[in-house]
């Protein structure tokens, strides 16, 4: 109980930091003279005022009380213990105080522990009860006689529902909550969620009309995919909840520097509604249309598979491949420059490979309803990936340590799907 107390004062301590942070004035002149406050860590800005402090407040509180809690002990403190290998990165090229301002915040997180985890998990949770408890709502009262008239339109509009109910309570919810936390980690757990959440949204809409086998299949496919992912995403992440953001939007915060408090909106949330509504139209596709089986369900369920096992074993070999070289580097031995056996021997991204194939494999139970037009969320997916392919590699080159090897790796195997290796004059195929 002592050691409990202890904690608690110490994360009360860091509560006043952070509000004392957001009130370097006295309230009222903050309050008279309107002024917006600025909030310079690690390339990022954000303007509010009083209401941004009483929300940091309600933060700083929220730590302490966690900190009470018999759950949360020593144990769940070294969930978080030590800095990701990635954000380490983040560092360099900044200036010295913005560095010792990023190492701050990692500091408190790490002192905090299990209750910041903890109270990401508790939000994580929470933020999207205002969509479903919408949703249910238009449910049990469209069709009543004194229903207002948004429901009819709700009722006539499914796919703008899904599209209204994703920018109000992720692009705008997810969005404030990622300037008050300064870091928008939580689309990266949520894009592994949202489409099962789409596919039950489509399948149980008053409108909706499909064959119930083809749509168990499709319910059960994105269930397995979304478990898939989710898994992989917090066995990457030490699972923690928001121990870190996608390491794109800490280089583009760095890019943009004050911009970015407005420009995260668009970059990170409303593109993200742009490439989930679109990969997820085949979801919409099957729950209009209903027709019986054809083998071409077969061919899409088995590409689906296919697609979900190629990605869960490039993603296992990538995981156990950067543990191992995490345990020679903290033995303080040379580290395996270039991931080259497995399925990464045959291309350079199995992974994104094999997540295309499940997305394409999606779109084929459309297109054997005659909806080819749902296509365009895969498409643009496929252009999407291949342009992160490019800064995935573009950042291994920067690597003193990798670059020779990868550019050998380049040379001699192929980019996305599985082939054999060549070999060019002059390059020796290198397996790690």
């Amino acid at each position: 109980m002592s050691s409990a107390i202890i904690k608690a004062i110490q994360y009360a301590g860091l509560g006043m930091l952070r509000i004392k942070k957001y009130f370097p004035g006295p309230l009222i002149e903050r309050i008279k003279s309107r002024s917006a406050f600025k909030d310079n860590v690690g390339g990022r800005w954000r303007s509010g005022g009083p209401v941004m402090g009483l929300i940091s407040l309600s933060l700083g509180v929220l730590d302490s009380l966690i900190a009470l809690s018999p759950y949360v002990g020593d144990s769940a403190s070294m969930a978080v213990s030590g800095e990701p290998q990635a954000e380490s990165q983040c560092y360099k090229g900044l200036p010295n105080t913005t560095q010792d301002q990023i190492k701050l915040i990692h500091r408190a997180r790490h002192i905090m522990g299990g209750s910041y985890n903890l109270k990401n998990a508790v939000i994580a949770f929470l933020v999207p009860l205002p969509s479903i408890f919408f949703y249910l709502s238009f449910l049990n009262h469209h069709d009543s006689a004194n229903s207002p008239s948004y429901w009819s339109w709700c009722y006539h509009h499914p796919l703008l529902l899904a599209n209204a109910l994703f920018f109000l309570n992720v692009n705008v919810l997810f969005w404030l909550i990622g300037l008050i936390q300064s870091s928008h980690w939580m689309i990266d757990p949520y894009w592994t969620v949202i489409p099962v959440m789409l596919v039950h949204f489509y399948a149980t809409h008053p409108l909706a009309h499909y064959d119930w086998w083809r749509s168990r299949i499709v319910i059960f496919l994105t269930w397995v995919w979304s478990v898939r992912l989710t898994h992989n995403y917090f066995r990457r992440e030490r699972w923690q909840w928001g121990a870190r953001e996608d390491w794109r939007f800490t280089e583009m915060s760095h890019q943009y520097g004050k911009q970015w408090w407005w420009i995260s909106f668009f970059a990170v949330y409303l593109s993200q509604q742009m490439f989930l509504i679109g990969l997820s139209l085949p979801l919409y596709g099957v729950h209009t249309v209903n027709k019986p089986l054809t083998m071409w369900d077969l061919v899409a369920t088995v590409v689906c598979l296919c697609g979900i096992v190629i990605a869960y074993f490039a993603d296992t070999q990538l995981y156990e491949f950067i543990s191992r070289n995490n345990k020679l580097k903290g033995l303080g031995k040379p580290v395996v420059p270039v991931l080259d056996s497995g399925l990464w021997y045959y291309c350079r991204h199995p992974n994104y490979f094999g997540e295309q194939l499940w997305w394409w494999g999606l779109f084929v139970f459309a297109w054997s309803l005659g909806l080819g037009w749902t296509f365009i969320g895969a498409l643009v997916n496929s252009m999407c990936l291949a342009y992160v392919s490019m800064l995935v590699e573009d950042r291994m080159l920067k690597q003193e340590s990798r670059a020779e090897a990868f550019r050998v790796y380049q040379k001699t195997t192929s980019v996305w799907v599985p082939w054999f290796k060549s070999s060019p004059f002059g390059v020796k195929t290198k397996n790690a």
